[in-house]
């Protein structure tokens, strides 16, 4: 499986959980909350903190690293005002989206992806 490379951070195959000193996760009530991938995290899409990609554009030449990530992207750009338009600021629509994440996640085979920690520090 090909790297994928955004920001200057590249993905190998099962390689998600960034732990790069240089992007310190996000804390919420106290606790690291680590991105994942290109996708996964608050406030994280398309490699990238506090962007909402509004281009499907962006979406489409930011590759998900597997099959977690690719649920991610597919939660942010139900996020996405650009992309979803007003449903993405319906409280029911986000909803209806955070459920299909968890459900994409169950459904996913535990073989097809086993995620490693990453750090990019030298």
């Amino acid at each position: 499986m090909p790297k994928n490379s955004h920001g200057g951070q590249t993905f190998g195959p099962n390689e998600g959980i960034n732990l790069d000193p240089a992007h310190p996760p996000v804390v919420i009530a106290g606790i690291p909350v680590f991105t994942y991938g290109e996708y996964g995290g608050p406030g994280y899409t398309a490699g990238q903190y506090g962007v909402l990609a509004t281009s499907a554009a962006l979406y489409e030449s930011v590759k998900p690293i597997d099959p977690l990530d690719a649920l991610f992207k597919t939660h942010d750009m139900a996020y996405d005002p650009g992309i979803s338009g007003l449903a993405a600021l319906d409280p029911l629509a986000q909803a209806r989206a955070d459920v299909a994440l968890i459900k994409g996640i169950d459904h996913i085979p535990t073989v097809s992806w086993t995620p490693t920690l990453r750090s990019t520090a030298a």
